[in-house]
């Protein structure tokens, strides 16, 4: 973890579950990538897949766009890059993806609800 970047982090999204979790995995992730002085091209690929999967899981806990919590997605996101600039660039693409999912499948259902909800309203 780059220092600098990790004090420029509220200290609130430290102490929050979500952030401990990343921390531990990308922690796990720079120790195994530091403690390997020849780690071959083939063992790091294999090493940021892992992490990435494992990021991917918990992008379920990271709020949604446009929900007022941008700051904490751009919290994540910074903690990630300050971890591995190749990893944040497969995160970020398979959040926005995840965001983007989650979001259309939210809006298709509250639309059918309310095309429920009016059907079933009574006409005076």
């Amino acid at each position: 973890m780059t220092p600098v970047l990790d004090h420029a982090l509220p200290t609130d999204y430290h102490q929050s579950d979500l952030g401990k979790l990343i921390t531990a995995i990308l922690q796990d992730f720079r120790r195994t990538v530091d403690t390997s002085p020849k780690l071959s091209d083939a063992a790091y690929v294999t090493q940021l897949k892992q992490t990435l999967s494992q990021l991917v899981l918990l992008s379920t806990q990271i709020a949604l766009p446009a929900n007022g919590h941008t700051l904490q997605r751009w919290q994540v996101l910074a903690q990630v890059a300050a971890c591995d600039l190749n990893l944040v660039k497969f995160f970020e693409s398979a959040d926005f993806k995840s965001a983007v999912s989650t979001d259309f499948t939210t809006r298709a259902r509250t639309s059918n609800e309310l095309a429920l909800y009016k059907s079933r309203q009574t006409k005076f």
